[in-house]
């Protein structure tokens, strides 16, 4: 939605008679008027998002294009080769100035979304399914926050699965997930060999500062809280797993 909260845009892959396009509508009373539809794109769309000031669209894409669309008219504005394979997840900073992409080859990428210039790369040992900036990145003065969260892993597949199915079997049949060590505030549990853990990097440093265990199979989802406190996640195993920092996150120079 942006920021009227009038207007919503979706993209959709080919299904039955309709082919894959990206559509934007206008919420009017109880039924929404379609503006405009763009389908002149060759690779499958991922996801859509809107541009600063509601000025634009932006469109990711399975072969690692970003597209930009002119908001009110759907016309096609600019592209770029953001990464070489599958972008999986794109988020902003709370001003939209900021994107930041994930992509399947390991790769996450920090853009300004003025010109759209790369203005920082963070290389994982995983694939990344999701990203996301803190809310705290744009605060002034000591609430400020240079963090941002990376999440994927290994699919079940290409994982050894030894130390993974004895975890399974040893909590399977129960209405919780298992509980293990606080760490910095965070209930953790053995990911096994899949990689599942949230990292935590520094946007400037562009180094990883944390992990966070707890999932037990890929990341599918990250979202941090709207005060920057914590975060939330979403996972292959069905979980969504809630994160709460300690004040350590807040006064330890390490989280600085």
């Amino acid at each position: 939605m942006p920021t009227q909260q009038t207007k919503f845009v979706l993209a959709h892959d080919n299904f039955g008679a309709n082919q894959k396009a990206i559509k934007a509508w206008r919420v009017d009373g109880e039924t929404p008027k379609r503006l405009w539809i763009q389908d002149d794109f060759a690779a499958r769309c991922i996801q859509v998002h809107w541009g600063p000031f509601d000025e634009t669209v932006i469109s990711t894409h399975e072969n690692g294009d970003i597209m930009v669309w002119d908001a009110a008219t759907g016309e096609y504005i600019s592209e770029l080769r953001g990464h070489k394979s599958l972008i999986t997840c794109m988020s902003f900073s709370d001003d939209r100035m900021l994107a930041l992409t994930s992509c399947s080859d390991g790769t996450a990428k920090l853009w300004s979304t003025k010109d759209w210039e790369c203005l920082k790369t963070y290389t994982t040992d995983r694939p990344l399914n999701s990203c996301a900036l803190s809310p705290l990145l744009t605060h002034p003065g000591s609430e400020r926050k240079l963090h941002l969260l990376l999440g994927g892993g290994q699919a079940a597949e290409d994982v050894t699965t030894t130390g993974f199915l004895h975890l399974e079997s040893t909590f399977a049949g129960t209405n919780k997930p298992p509980e293990g060590p606080s760490v910095h505030g965070m209930h953790c549990a053995a990911s096994g060999e899949g990689k599942f853990e949230a990292l935590l990097y520094h946007v400037v440093r562009g180094e990883e500062i944390a992990s966070c265990k707890g999932h037990f199979g890929p990341l599918h989802t990250l979202a941090w809280k709207p005060d920057g406190s914590g975060y939330a996640s979403g996972g292959e195993d069905g979980y969504v797993r809630l994160y709460s920092f300690d004040e350590e996150y807040f006064t330890d120079d390490k989280f600085q």
